[in-house]
């Protein structure tokens, strides 16, 4: 009997990767939530190492595969998890484009933020872009994602990181974008790293430079 019960414990932390191996909360907000939109938080880890957590949301009545938001954040160290009670204007952006119809949005924190594993005042740009970059890589793990239209979207420092977080080699689909505002920390208040941005509201409005946007859908 004390045999069977070893087995079974055994195979019990063998067979429970997502539970065992799930990214701890660290946030104290509650997790987004939409009407009519499935909110899955996620992880990839970087090539040293940490565990960042993603967040991919979908249309909850999707058939098929849609077309993909990819997210490269800004300099500061302010997490891309938009609550629903949020009043800045990046994270009203976000909760705009999660509720975009037939399209689903692609956002990771980077090392040190949000739920996060490591140390934000730590990173550099190699860094970062090998966060984003592995992050990119598991876009073709998701079922729901159509790899063959994915559009960049870079926000403030990542409006030039965003060209260059898709993997060596590869060619997302669709138009890629660069925003030029300004991450949470340009709106005011906050610290950490990148506090010392432009905090202007102009430069807070972001000005996405597409040939098309919304993309269609074909």
């Amino acid at each position: 009997m004390k045999s069977v019960f070893l087995v079974l414990f055994a195979l019990t932390i063998a067979f429970s990767p997502a539970f065992a191996g799930d990214l701890p909360r660290k946030i104290q907000t509650p997790r987004e939530t939409y009407p009519n939109v499935d909110v899955i938080y996620d992880s990839v880890t970087t090539p040293h190492g940490e565990r960042l957590r993603t967040i991919i949301t979908k249309p909850r009545e999707l058939k098929g595969k849609a077309p993909v938001v990819f997210v490269a954040g800004w300099l500061s160290c302010d997490s891309v998890e938009a609550p629903e009670n949020t009043r800045n204007e990046t994270g009203m952006l976000f909760r705009k484009l999660v509720q975009l119809p037939g399209f689903c949005l692609f956002r990771v924190d980077k090392q040190g933020v949000g739920d996060s594993e490591g140390n934000c005042a730590e990173n550099d740009f190699d860094s970062e872009l090998a966060g984003y970059r592995a992050a990119f890589r598991t876009l073709k793990n998701y079922e729901f994602i159509d790899t063959n239209r994915i559009y960049l979207l870079g926000i403030s420092n990542g409006g030039g990181g965003a060209p260059t977080a898709s993997n060596p080699g590869s060619n997302p689909g669709g138009a890629p974008m660069s925003g030029s505002g300004g991450g949470p920390t340009d709106s005011g208040g906050g610290g950490g790293r990148g506090a010392g941005e432009s905090r202007s509201s102009a430069h807070t409005r972001s000005s996405c430079r597409s040939s098309r946007w919304p993309p269609p859908t074909r």
